[in-house]
């Protein structure tokens, strides 16, 4: 029920959705132990004795959280390339190094995005459930078809018997034939093993023959027969108890998905709200001094140095404030929610004003400083239940992380991120070569605790008394911020943000702005 509700969102939406819920299930390893657990491990192997036997060329896991299965592939088919695709970053990170070059992952989200290449293997286990309603299952299906070679096998396994459910449309498509399936008994949840094969409409008649001689002994190719009969140990006492079993089971799969299904109601109205995603800004090639004055006079506005800047949507723009060329020093200011090219320069916490700000701090400390006022993502609005929600900070977190990959690595990178702009950067620093994260006025950083955002970065935390910025402390898959950056139990170093207000940390003159700046630049407080 619940994911039939996310699957009402339009497929771009729903696949975001998906992948930040399966971040959310990864954040422990292993979460479902596909690798330890009896009941997985006689699956995979009764799957693979299933997989008729070809010389497979081309193969293809879908859905392959770690890669348990993936590696398994790869051991049966050594002569094939095996690869594995997981909408979770974190999943297929861990299969890769789980798998150490028997198989390739890659994070992918199969309802919006292709693998590279076609394939005469796919198997898919465990992973149409999320897919959802009927019209979103036939997507799925035509997707899986689009990146098959004709006369591939496809391999399904799910539990029994919902699988009839999920493969319905499956097998009234033309391009699809079902080669056999195979329902399976056991104690903890009963799956069946179902075979087909991609085929061209006009060749369904003379396909059994051309899959015959290649086919398992084991595998039933009567696709005329009608789905299997339960009898002996499959009659109607153990029917009547596997009814009984799958209630108590679905009940107990329910009660997460019951904690989750207010997080469903917010996608809904997300999807509603929100916005067209504009392009990514274009970057320089280089930041040496000719790249950087070219750029300039490219994007000339009122004498002012600006890397790029659009009027797509809300309007994006990068300004450089100061020498970057020859900078030893460069502060990264990302604003928050409601910020656009319109309101460019309108408040202390604009970027236009925050950086001039910041820059004109760091030069009463000594030369060699260079700040950018980084508006290249489209924060949400205020008015936007996207605001609720990690998605627009992730888009902005790739967006950042690939401009601060960019600039010059002598030089000492700090980034001073305000209200939403904190989340873009938490999401952004794992990797980068950032020495200091101050963010203000944050509603929290999208982890429990600053161990979480994986960086050597210092994170310091600022929030003043006269700042009302909602801090919930909830943490649902893409809902909610975590906990607040200022407690002791996150672990930031904390910033005496005294009675500053929501848009008066960076203001001229105020001691917010000088004890930001000085941390910014020297990598600690000032003195008392």
């Amino acid at each position: 029920m619940f994911f039939r509700v996310v699957s009402l969102l339009p497929t771009s939406v729903h696949g975001r959705f998906l992948r930040h819920y399966f971040e959310w299930v990864h954040h422990l390893p292993d979460p479902w132990r596909y690798d330890t657990e009896p009941y997985e491990i006689d699956k995979y192997e009764m799957t693979l004795r299933h997989v008729p036997h070809r010389a497979y060329r081309r193969v293809l896991d879908v859905g392959c959280s770690e890669g348990a299965f993936t590696r398994r592939l790869a051991r049966a088919y050594p002569s094939a390339e095996c690869w594995g695709v997981d909408v979770s970053d974190r999943a297929v990170t861990r299969a890769a190094a789980k798998a150490a070059g028997a198989a390739r992952f890659v994070a992918l989200d199969f309802l919006n995005e292709d693998p590279d290449g076609t394939f005469d293997l796919v198997i898919c286990a465990e992973t149409l459930y999320y897919v959802g309603r009927d019209e979103r299952l036939r997507l799925a299906f035509g997707r899986l078809r689009s990146f098959m070679v004709p006369g591939a096998v496809l391999v399904l396994v799910h539990e029994w018997p919902e699988a009839r459910r999920l493969y319905r449309h499956l097998d009234e498509n033309p391009f699809f034939r079902r080669v056999s399936e195979h329902p399976y008994e056991h104690p903890v949840r009963s799956y069946a093993a179902t075979v087909y094969e991609r085929v061209e409409p006009a060749s369904r008649d003379r396909a059994a023959p051309l899959l015959a001689s290649r086919t398992d002994p084991m595998t039933r190719l009567d696709t005329e027969a009608p789905a299997p009969e339960f009898g002996g140990r499959h009659g109607p006492a153990f029917a009547a108890m596997m009814q009984g079993r799958r209630r108590d089971h679905s009940r107990s799969r329910m009660r997460p998905f019951r904690t989750l299904l207010l997080a469903a109601v917010l996608a809904t109205g997300t999807a509603a709200a929100g916005r067209p995603v504009v392009d990514e800004l274009p970057l320089p090639s280089a930041f040496d001094a000719r790249a950087l004055q070219d750029r300039y006079e490219l994007h000339a506005w009122s004498g002012r140095q600006f890397l790029a800047w659009s009027r797509r949507g809300d309007g994006q723009a990068i300004e450089v404030v100061g020498d970057l060329a020859n900078a030893r020093t460069v502060i990264v200011y990302v604003p928050g929610s409601g910020q656009s090219l319109a309101s460019f320069d309108d408040s202390a916490e604009s970027p236009g004003r925050a950086a001039r700000a910041l820059y004109d701090e760091a030069a009463a400390l000594g030369p060699g400083t260079a700040v950018i006022g980084w508006l290249g993502y489209d924060p949400p609005d205020l008015v936007n239940p996207e605001i609720a929600t990690i998605w627009p900070a992730d888009r902005g977190a790739r967006r950042l992380r690939s401009f601060l990959s960019m600039l010059p690595r002598h030089v000492r990178i700090s980034l001073v991120c305000h209200s939403y702009g904190s989340v873009v950067c938490a999401r952004a620093v794992a990797g980068s070569p950032v020495r200091d994260l101050v963010v203000t006025g944050s509603p929290g950083l999208g982890v429990r605790r600053a161990s979480d955002l994986h960086t050597s970065a210092r994170i310091w935390a600022a929030l003043g008394g006269g700042d009302d910025v909602f801090r919930s402390g909830l943490l649902i898959g893409p809902f909610g911020f975590g906990t607040d950056p200022v407690s002791a139990e996150f672990g930031a170093r904390v910033v005496d943000g005294g009675d500053a207000q929501h848009h008066t940390y960076l203001r001229p003159g105020t001691r917010t702005l000088s004890e930001i700046t000085h941390i910014a630049v020297r990598g600690r407080e000032r003195a008392a």
